[in-house]
């Protein structure tokens, strides 16, 4: 028995099977990173006069961002990185909101700034090699919404937008200190450029009664330079850089029902459709492509395929959502009366029901090759049902708050991942078959020897082995939460 073998290959686990679980020993890898921002913001509102009403305000970020990785540490070339860096983010705007005879109009621009403030090597193979600081980036993003009435009880708007988003900031500085010459590894870019979006928006408002109202929303949004990975065949060893290339695009539609609250009761009801289409779900997506495609030679060129790169439906591709949401309120002296008092006055109920079609995924033969395209199937609806119920009881200088809340109170079963061979949540479509094991084995554990005669035959060892694959495979990761029941008090003064 060779007590150096890896940890998952032990019996040490309810089943006595070895190579399914994880009994002990420590993982590959040493982490550790932290990432402490201060901000300042603020904000300023004046209105000039009846017309003009004029918004400003900024929002600055420091940065300080530590991070070591070293995976492999028994390797004499393991996997290393570390980084240590403080960016730089700012933004201010102003906003013009017009007011003339019911149209509304709210014109503005915002500055964004980013600075990475790092540097990269003009020769990522040599770290003596001269440093190539990056640019920062900036933009001015207008902004525009125009409201205007059709009617005496219906309102017609649109709204259009551009926006900056700094991409996630280990993006900029991973793989910058490690040692290529390792090969198999991702090389950010301190000069990436931010990820921009274009919003287009038209709606229209109905009020249908005094209470009760109608809204339908369309959108669109387009949004470009995302990050994506892709391969630089340098020498002695390719690598994969974090670059700008990806693109996606989100549209749909809105339409709600809003109550707003009268006679104790008010409510919300929705339904939204979108689609969201994109070149990748992932900022690593290519990397792992590349490595997962067991065909990446081009048997005619003998060079490295290209692996097309196409739009598809993206993960959270959500199609349909519904929402529903109710609540009723007693106030003060409300409710029915017991014995000269109102035990329900000061009671809040309030109820959210959710319920939306599954998110795509990419379903695989039984040899794990993927069947037709990427996204191409989808996981079960999912819907849940959250309730809250509250009472207030005031006192002279404070009010003391008794609550309740169950999230998914009806305890759904909600799929949340499955597996692509199967599209089950509980079972990967792979055959696996046990042999017989004798009692000297270091292999042996007495409870899979169901008969106890010093032998774990065939039958035996594939039942246990099936159990234990069941355990394995049956993940929490693939379900979403169960029935969630919080009690509390809120004291306020």
């Amino acid at each position: 028995y060779n007590e150096y073998a890896p940890a998952f290959t032990n019996v040490l686990n309810p089943y006595g099977i070895p190579g399914v679980f994880w009994g002990e020993g420590d993982a590959r890898v040493y982490e550790r990173r932290s990432t402490d921002t201060y901000s300042v913001k603020g904000n300023l509102t004046s209105q000039i006069n009846q017309v003009h009403e004029l918004r400003g305000g900024f929002d600055v970020r420091f940065y300080d961002i530590f991070f070591f990785s070293n995976s492999l540490n028994y390797d004499p070339q393991p996997f290393q990185d570390n980084y240590s860096d403080t960016p730089f983010q700012m933004a201010f705007y102003l906003q013009d909101k017009i007011d003339f005879k019911g149209i509304i109009v709210r014109g503005g621009l915002r500055l964004d700034y980013f600075d990475s403030k790092s540097f990269s090597y003009s020769n990522p193979f040599d770290q003596t090699s001269e440093k190539v600081y990056a640019s920062p980036k900036w933009r001015l993003n207008p902004r525009l919404g125009i409201a205007h009435p059709i009617s005496e009880t219906a309102q017609i708007y649109y709204n259009y937008g551009k926006f900056f988003q700094v991409p996630q900031l280990q993006y900029f500085f991973t793989g910058i200190n490690s040692d290529l010459s390792r090969g198999n590894q991702i090389l950010g870019d301190p000069d990436l450029d931010v990820e921009k979006t274009t919003m287009y928006e038209i709606g229209y408002n109905q009020l249908l009664s005094e209470n009760l109202s109608l809204g339908v929303t369309a959108f669109y949004k387009d949004i470009r330079d995302l990050v994506q990975t892709r391969r630089v065949p340098a020498i002695p060893n390719p690598y994969f850089q974090q670059v700008n290339i990806d693109f996606a695009n989100v549209r749909g539609f809105e339409v709600s029902l809003n109550k707003r609250m009268s006679n104790n009761i008010g409510g919300y009801a929705s339904y939204s459709m979108q689609v969201a289409r994109g070149v990748a779900s992932d900022a690593t997506e290519a990397y792992f492509d590349y490595y997962n495609d067991p065909n990446r030679t081009d048997p005619v060129t003998g060079g490295t395929r290209v692996i097309p790169r196409a739009d598809f439906y993206l993960d959270f591709d959500q199609r349909h959502t519904f929402k529903f949401s109710g609540k009723y309120a007693l106030p003060k002296g409300g409710g029915p009366s017991l014995f000269s008092s109102k035990p329900l006055q000061n009671v809040i109920v309030s109820a959210v029901y959710n319920l939306a079609s599954g998110l795509p995924y990419s379903p695989e033969d039984d040899k794990g090759n993927l069947i037709g395209l990427r996204n191409s199937a989808r996981l079960p609806w999912n819907s849940s049902l959250d309730l809250r119920v509250s009472k207030a009881f005031n006192f002279k200088r404070f009010s003391l708050n008794l609550f309740g809340v169950a999230y998914n109170l009806l305890n759904t079963e909600n799929i949340i991942n499955v597996y692509p061979r199967t599209g089950l949540p509980d079972t990967d479509g792979v055959n696996r078959t046990s042999s017989a094991i004798s009692k000297t084995s270091a292999n042996y554990v007495p409870f899979r020897d169901l008969n106890r005669d010093g032998r774990i035959d065939n039958q035996e060892a594939q039942s246990t082995f099936d159990e234990a694959y069941a355990s394995r495979l049956n993940s929490p990761f693939n379900y979403g939460s169960p029935r969630v029941v919080r009690i509390g008090i809120e004291l306020n003064y």
